[in-house]
């Protein structure tokens, strides 16, 4: 008899413990549904790896290997993601290893090769991934102008192969790139790797394909070369047709003019979004000479080439709802670098008793110090990379006063030398929404630059 009420109480046990194990299992998956149906748009799964990794919306992991072309390590002298808000920089590296990052960044590169310092920059839109890059350092002893182009970064499973033929007759450079479709290649063309020597080149024409592409990015260098690097990508695949021919088309200037242009309008770092097309960056770069008149382009980059002298460069492509783009009062000369880095101010930042850098050689990055204080301001800048002042004289900046205050004189101190910098030439002032906004071209020569000012 005991041993029937054991059997089923045990029994009954049984039952009871199995029915906890559904209730359990159905709990989680339950859960599990729940977590899927409520949080899917958060999470996605990484479908490019074994692993069941997932990342956050709006954010990818990345690995890269700075390498050389024979894939032994190369260590790369900076290297800055940024998406204006997000920023990391890193100086003398060889790899970045698990890097989350925001989906939309622009990455720049830069390290040492021969003679030169080689800086290229590019944006990359990225979908929820862990991405592994190959960054190849180039031998800039051995890259050549115009009739050869090279991978530069590519995903490492994206088998990239690049055909070109060129052609002397008529100075175009037509190439191929074959790789796994979807995958991310960037193939970089020097447009000329020695503009300090005579004849220099511009880029006229990317041909129909490229200029249906995303992701073209025109760098300079150190000493003064240009490059264009055009991003193959999955935006870039379509359903009927994938593009993998591009047709480069360059031209020599006459060898009384000079280069002068914006590489790129950058907010913290980020590349800011740019024309459908670089004709129309071009175009809407407004360059007017000493006497007002409007210079028209007939590169795409560098967008302008023009003789010795003054200009006022305006790049009218940046959104005005954002940002203010002042001119600045462009000095071009001979061996000099008047390809600048423009940094537009952010409307917010515009406010009365500021200083802001705006323009600036690419290599010299200049730390710049302004004190204000009763009816002066004092200006000071250094450059980090200070050989590279010896290919670009001038930064520019901007001071913003109240329209209350009175410019009286602005003076240069070099060397215990004052000099009194004329308006219309050195600087200019234009006004907006009750602010004076006074732009100065500043040699990095000087000790300081006195702006003296009074109440009206």
């Amino acid at each position: 008899m005991h041993r029937i009420i054991i059997k089923k109480l045990l029994t009954l046990k049984l039952i009871e413990m199995k029915n906890f194990y559904y209730y359990l299992i159905g709990f989680a998956l339950l859960t599990v549904l729940g977590i899927y149906s409520c949080d899917r748009e958060k999470l996605i799964e990484n479908a490019d790896h074994n692993s069941s990794e997932v990342i956050e919306k709006g954010f990818s992991k990345i690995n890269i290997d700075f390498i050389t072309t024979a894939g032994k390590p190369y260590e790369a002298k900076r290297f800055v993601i940024s998406n204006g808000t997000f920023y990391k920089e890193y100086s003398n590296i060889t790899s970045i290893k698990n890097e989350i990052v925001p989906n939309n960044c622009s990455y720049r590169f830069v390290w040492h090769s021969g003679e030169y310092d080689t800086q290229d920059q590019l944006t990359l839109d990225l979908a929820n991934k862990v991405y592994d890059f190959n960054f190849y350092c180039l031998d800039r002893n051995k890259t050549v102008s115009r009739v050869e182009p090279y991978v530069l970064i590519e995903e490492k499973d994206a088998n990239a192969k690049l055909t070109y033929e060129w052609n002397e007759s008529t100075n175009e450079l037509t190439y191929s790139l074959d790789r796994k479709p979807g995958k991310i290649v960037d193939i970089v063309t020097w447009i000329d790797t020695k503009l300090l020597e005579l004849p220099n080149y511009g880029l006229t024409s990317l041909g129909k394909n490229a200029e249906a592409m995303i992701g073209k990015d025109a760098s300079v260098c150190f000493p003064p070369n240009v490059n264009l690097t055009i991003s193959w990508g999955s935006a870039m695949e379509s359903s009927d047709k994938k593009v993998n021919t591009v047709k480069l088309k360059f031209e020599k200037i006459p060898d009384n003019y000079t280069f002068v242009g914006i590489r790129e309008a950058t907010d913290n770092g980020y590349i800011l979004p740019e024309p459908s097309t670089d004709f129309d960056k071009a175009k809407r770069i407004e360059l007017l000479d000493a006497n007002g008149k409007k210079i028209e382009s007939k590169y795409i980059y560098p967008q302008f080439a023009v003789p010795n002298g003054l200009y006022y460069m305006t790049p009218n492509y940046i959104s005005e709802s954002e940002f203010y783009c002042p001119t600045i009062p462009v000095k071009v000369e001979n061996n000099k670098a008047s390809i600048f880095e423009y940094y537009p101010i952010k409307k917010n930042d515009l406010k009365p008793n500021t200083f802001h850098l705006v323009a600036e050689y690419y290599h010299t990055i200049t730390n710049v110090k302004a004190n204000f204080s009763d009816n002066k301001i004092q200006i000071s800048g250094k450059a980090k990379q200070t050989k590279a002042t010896n290919y670009s004289n001038y930064y520019y900046g901007v001071i913003v006063l109240d329209t209350k205050t009175k410019l009286k004189k602005i003076n240069n101190l070099e060397k215990g030398i004052v000099s009194v910098l004329k308006q219309n030439n050195d600087y200019s002032i234009k006004y907006k929404d009750g602010l004076q906004i006074v732009s100065l071209r500043i040699p990095y020569s000087s000790d300081n630059f006195i702006v003296e000012t009074d109440k009206l």
